[in-house]
């Protein structure tokens, strides 16, 4: 489900996935003319913070956030602005190895119905030990 379409919605536990700057910021957009802007500058940013707070606050009990550091073996990522926002009194982290997390990742091509019964209960059972509160 996407944060846009969980308006509205409640549920106990809410994990987001991918919460790193090249996912939740709009990129720019090149243009061989000028328009007149109906937007101020940085509502881009404002946008995507008012969305990253919808989807964080559809959960009832708690909320994993998660991001990556690198992507591939070259590509640097950054985490997501708008988590250093949060009230550090609420939030734990978790830093996971590459390996462990790399042994777990889902095939694209592959949907998570298709995965094997014995290969969802190890991710499941990833999930769970890695969100846990310490």
């Amino acid at each position: 489900m996407t944060a846009h379409s969980s308006k509205g919605l409640e549920f106990d536990y809410v994990f987001i996935p991918y919460a790193t700057e090249d996912a939740w910021m709009p990129r720019a957009k090149s243009s061989f003319f000028v328009l007149p802007r109906e937007k101020a500058e940085g509502d881009e940013a404002k946008d995507a913070r008012r969305l990253f707070y919808v989807a964080l606050t559809r959960a009832r009990k708690h909320a994993t956030i998660l991001y990556g550091k690198k992507e591939g073996l070259d590509k640097d990522l950054l985490r997501l602005r708008f988590i250093d926002e949060l009230d550090k009194a609420h939030v734990s982290q978790t830093d996971v190895p590459a390996a462990a997390a790399s042994a777990l990742l889902i095939p694209k091509t592959k949907s998570v119905a298709a995965l094997d019964a014995r290969r969802q209960t190890e991710m499941a059972e990833y999930a769970k030990h890695y969100s846990k509160r310490r």
